[in-house]
């Protein structure tokens, strides 16, 4: 089952931001081991490239935090970042590849772990991980998750243990 979503997926006009201070990974926690909750998420910010990747392409969270996803597109070409099992990815992914481009710009608000981030632009996404588990991201403008544009999040016990 993927992630429990806290009512929130905002597409936001922006220029691209810096992304975690190591490109490879985000850490469990942020300042001084704080964590995020509902009213207070912590930020983690990734960058969607056109060499297919975001950055990082690992990240780790907690049970029971609430993370706020600041996409940044490098790109020139439309991203999207959907949070979710295998199952969510593969069923994303059709629905991409029927509707992308079909009925005018595809609207991602009824993708409630989906968002689209436009050429220079940013977008947000904010979800609580309940349990530990590995959890993927991925992208599925077409032909992009066949071009292996994919991260996981690994989330461990609210203890830091696995």
């Amino acid at each position: 089952m993927g992630p429990s979503v806290v009512a929130l997926a905002v597409l936001v006009a922006a220029a691209a931001t810096s992304c975690a201070p190591d490109a490879r990974s985000a850490a469990p926690a942020g300042p001084a081991g704080v964590t995020g909750t509902a009213g207070a998420p912590r930020v983690i910010r990734l960058t969607a490239t056109d060499a297919m990747r975001f950055e990082p392409d690992r990240v780790v969270v907690r049970a029971g935090e609430t993370i706020r996803f600041v996409v940044s597109n490098a790109g020139s070409v439309i991203h999207d970042l959907t949070i979710g099992d295998e199952a969510d990815q593969v069923r994303h992914e059709a629905q991409m590849r029927t509707f992308f481009g079909r009925q005018g710009p595809l609207e991602m608000r009824d993708h409630g772990t989906a968002v689209l981030a436009e050429p220079g632009g940013t977008a947000e996404l904010i979800v609580t991980f309940e349990t530990p588990a590995v959890v993927l991201m991925g992208c599925h403008v077409p032909g992009h998750w066949d071009a292996r544009m994919r991260g996981t999040i690994i989330v461990i016990a609210a203890d830091g243990g696995e």
